[in-house]
């Protein structure tokens, strides 16, 4: 899933994307029913990347709808 920005100064660090040849920023999303699991999913991605790369997480309560149940 493509996702979009720049960072906080308007400005990509120089060089090609080192995560992905088609998208330079990187959108991953994950639905759990496992309230501990969504955050230790959030803690190791905050652990491993945000050092290095800018980031945010989102973790809420959601709803899944699917054209079948409409």
């Amino acid at each position: 899933m493509p996702a979009s920005g720049k960072g906080s100064k308007n400005l990509r660090s120089s060089g090609d994307p080192m995560v992905s040849d088609t998208y330079a920023n990187v959108r991953i999303e994950v639905i759990t029913t496992e309230p501990e699991m969504s955050e230790r999913i959030a803690n190791e991605i905050g652990e491993k990347f945000f050092e290095n790369f800018s980031g945010i997480i989102y973790r809420d309560q959601v709803e899944v709808m699917r054209a079948h149940w409409l």
